[in-house]
């Protein structure tokens, strides 16, 4: 069901079901540019998150492409240079989360 809230004040912690498929670990190995990450959940106006786990020296995440209702892609480049394709060097962990808007 849905539920309308206008203020919602948490105390202790938020709890998302491992099968909900909105959130989750994942990886750009070493020698990648991207990674795929599939989940019918994401919406082609979804908000997704990627926080780095691991440290990602001058490399930075983003989200390249949104497939509804069946994957996203996220891709990684060079924060001195934005337009070039960069690989990683090492395995680069991540955390992901999908709000949805209304």
């Amino acid at each position: 069901g849905i539920a309308r809230i206008r203020t919602l004040i948490i105390g202790d912690e938020i709890a998302i079901e491992k099968t909900a498929q909105i959130a989750g670990k994942a990886a750009v190995s070493a020698g990648e540019t991207e990674i795929v990450i599939s989940t019918t959940k994401v919406k082609s106006d979804s908000l997704i998150y990627v926080t780095p786990t691991t440290k990602a020296d001058s490399l930075t995440f983003f989200i390249k492409e949104i497939k509804p209702g069946e994957s996203f892609t996220v891709g990684i480049n060079n924060v001195t240079d934005p337009d070039s394709t960069a690989s990683a060097t090492k395995a680069l962990e991540f955390n992901w989360l999908i709000v949805g808007q209304r």
